[in-house]
């Protein structure tokens, strides 16, 4: 596992390439958060960390499941961890935090 703050970076950096999207309305904080995690404070670590794949996804019914196995593939890739299992469906209301832990405490 490793510390929440990169792995909070890593989750961003995914749903980035996979959407094209810094999560509408939260653009700027999340741009500063990926490029020094360390550095933010708790409230924006929380912030960024509580948003919902909603502010990425633009249609509320996404992701669907096609576009959810491809997030997990990259998030596999990402934290090297290729035979991880998908213990949950994601959805529009899944928090990054949810997404960070599933992925981060995963079995390699």
């Amino acid at each position: 596992m490793i510390d929440l703050r990169l792995a909070t970076q890593y989750t961003l950096e995914c749903l980035h390439a996979e959407t094209g999207s810094f999560g509408a309305g939260a653009d700027a904080r999340v741009k500063k958060f990926i490029e020094d995690p360390q550095a933010a404070d708790a409230s924006e670590f929380g912030y960024v960390s509580g948003l919902s794949l909603a502010r990425f996804y633009i249609d509320p019914n996404k992701p669907n499941n096609t576009e959810e196995q491809s997030l997990w593939c990259v998030l596999q890739h990402k934290f090297g961890k290729p035979t991880a299992v998908l213990p949950i469906t994601i959805t529009s209301k899944t928090s990054v935090r949810t997404l960070r832990n599933l992925i981060n405490e995963a079995d390699a």
